[in-house]
């Protein structure tokens, strides 16, 4: 957890500017329900034992679901106030595990989200808006690893209950579909070989956090 705080901290660093706007910062907890991931990868010929093995193309469809431990780090510009517009910048640090088989997955996400509060009251901040997903995301096992990059669109709804000027419990849900392309190495006997994959990842996450305001009023 130290190592994750560590690294979303050093990102934050670089988002600094946005931090001069902002009207507070929260730390939260994604959680991502079971993401369904449908796509297709290709290997490049290879040697092997003597022979000659042709590229191949093969469909690339598997599950993911959250772990304990993924973490994210918000900077918004209206968490509480009485102001239809706002915008925040998050980055979340991600380990989601797979359904069904094993392997290592790590995803750095960074998320732009245009709000648009529909309730607007001293204590209850709900808003609407779409949000743009960007991602780094690196897979390895003991014979297979992948890198890739993604760019994501959702739809999501937010709840803020706030606490005067300086504490607020943040919340959102949002249905997200991306789109991966990347690299792979497989591995067999003493031959690795490499190809490329796309994907399209679809699924939804759930956000609570708690945040810190920087003496925002209504």
């Amino acid at each position: 957890m130290k190592k994750r705080l560590v690294t979303l901290a050093a990102g934050l660093i670089f988002t600094a500017p946005m931090g001069l706007q902002a009207s507070g910062l929260s730390i939260y907890v994604p959680y991502t329900f079971e993401h369904s991931v449908d796509g297709t990868a290709n290997t490049d010929s290879y040697y092997s034992g003597g022979t000659l093995y042709p590229s191949a193309d093969y469909s690339n469809n598997y599950k993911l679901k959250s772990k304990v431990g993924d973490i994210g780090l918000a900077f918004s510009t209206n968490i509480g106030k009485d102001k239809l517009f706002g915008y925040s910048l998050a980055l979340e640090l991600k380990s989601p595990e797979p359904v069904v088989g094993s392997g290592s997955w790590t995803r750095y996400d960074m998320l732009h989200t245009l709000e648009f509060a529909a309730v607007r009251t001293e204590l209850i901040h709900l808003w609407v808006g779409p949000r743009l997903n960007l991602a780094t995301i690196s897979y390895s096992s003991d014979n297979y690893t992948r890198n890739g990059i993604e760019v994501g669109a959702a739809a999501a709804l937010g709840l803020n209950v706030n606490f005067g000027k300086y504490f607020a419990i943040t919340s959102s849900l949002d249905y997200k579909m991306g789109w991966q392309v990347g690299t792979t190495e497989n591995k067999v006997l003493n031959t690795s070989y490499s190809g490329t994959y796309n994907d399209v990842h679809t699924g939804a996450t759930f956000r609570l956090g708690v945040a810190y305001k920087f003496g925002e009023e209504f």
